[in-house]
């Protein structure tokens, strides 16, 4: 892992905490943002993609992108802010490449087969997910991983990621080994579910 990455690693890795989540969820938008507003375009147009909206709120709805860059102002110093800015940048160019067009501009089904071919890629560690550019892109998917990953833990401990996406029950109940679902069954959130 380059430095760059290691730094926006170390940037999620105080939020990413049932406490921190919750105290970033409820804390106020900072004044100040950490993304610029095209690079707030491109995150939510990653966010969305990764988590659409279906019957139940998707990563918009919920905040994401927002919640991500307040976790950013929050939790960082300028050289990590620096280090997730050229991160992002980078991927963006990787996932422009892959569209033929800017990704944040391009339509949902080509956002979608976009990141099913980089995703594809990024888990088996192929390197030919993209097209090689300059150092900063994302050469071994590890930037696509990260942002990945905190999309679905920001959506997840979120209200609508914890209590309309997923079941939510503070006692669910006793153990029964063998039930039957219903066809509008949802699994538990096993996170307390998180005021925004």
């Amino acid at each position: 892992m380059d430095r760059r990455l290691f730094l926006v690693s170390g940037l999620f890795a105080a939020s990413l905490s049932l406490s921190g989540a919750r105290a970033a969820w409820a804390a106020p938008a900072p004044a100040a943002s950490a993304l610029t507003a095209p690079q707030m375009r491109f995150l939510s147009a990653f966010c969305d993609t990764i988590i659409p909206a279906t019957d139940t709120p998707g990563a918009l709805a919920a905040g994401v992108p927002a919640f991500i860059d307040r976790i950013a102002v929050r939790a960082s110093d300028e050289a990590q802010i620096a280090a997730l800015r050229t991160s992002i940048d980078g991927l963006e160019r990787v996932l422009d490449t892959a569209a033929g067009r800017p990704f944040a501009a391009a339509p949902a089904p080509v956002r979608h087969t976009v990141l099913a071919q980089v995703d594809a890629a990024s888990m088996l560690g192929r390197k030919d997910c993209r097209v090689p550019a300059t150092s900063a892109d994302d050469a071994d998917g590890a930037t696509y991983r990260l942002l990945k990953a905190i999309t679905v833990w920001s959506f997840y401990t979120s209200e609508a990621g914890g209590s309309q996406d997923l079941r939510f029950e503070l006692v669910p109940g006793g153990y029964a080994p063998d039930i039957e679902l219903a066809a509008d069954w949802r699994n538990y959130c096993n996170e307390t579910v998180l005021g925004q």
